[in-house]
């Protein structure tokens, strides 16, 4: 089981990195075999409030966002909301994400509440522009964001063998990515069906 922690900065060096796409120098990352999805999300929270009090004596620690100080509480238990539901509740019901065919459904649902997408539109383009305008913005305070589509995590296990749903939590804070956790996915079968369904895609062109 994987999981990564970014630290955000509000100047970053790396050329089409910006502060909330981080270089890897800014990276933790480890595996954890045996591990599940609860289990990390312990650790998490116990790793980010252990490292709050340590700089600054208690969990309520000061942050910059948006030329704001925010007042962020590390303590135990984070907030979790569910990607799926969250984005459900602001747009209706998401088609079968499991196929590519849901693709004009998503582009219709993004244009009927306003929202611009870049070409070329796959399942996990869609659904990043829905999670960005719907979910992120509600993740203040530390907040595990659980039940993401597989098709947003080509790495990550399936929930079931038939879910439409990822074994996988990012956590998000002042509305930026803080963590990034998911059950690995060991199936070569279906991992080679990802990636044939990645190579399958054009990639983005580009106007100079």
């Amino acid at each position: 089981t994987r999981l990564c922690h970014s630290i955000p900065h509000d100047i970053c060096l790396t050329p089409g990195v910006d502060a909330t796409h981080n270089p890897e120098f800014t990276t933790c990352e480890f595996y954890q075999a045996y591990a599940e999805l609860e289990g990390l999300m312990t650790t998490t929270e116990n790793l980010l409030n252990e490292i709050a009090t340590a700089i600054h004596g208690d969990a309520m620690f000061p942050v910059r966002n948006n030329g704001e100080i925010l007042t962020i509480n590390f303590s135990a238990p984070f907030e979790r909301i569910s990607f799926v539901d969250t984005i459900e509740a602001k747009v209706g019901s998401l088609p079968d994400l499991n196929t590519p065919d849901c693709v004009p459904a998503l582009v219709e649902i993004c244009r009927t509440h306003g929202l611009s997408v870049a070409g070329p539109h796959t399942p996990s383009v869609l659904l990043d522009r829905l999670g960005s305008a719907f979910v992120e913005p509600l993740c203040i305070q530390p907040t595990f964001v659980v039940d993401i589509p597989a098709a947003l995590s080509p790495l990550a296990k399936r929930q079931g063998a038939n879910s439409q749903l990822a074994a996988r939590f990012e956590l998000f804070i002042a509305g930026k990515e803080y963590a990034n956790a998911y059950e690995e996915l060991n199936d070569p079968a279906e991992q080679r069906l990802r990636f044939r369904e990645q190579l399958a895609v054009p990639p983005p062109t580009h106007t100079h």
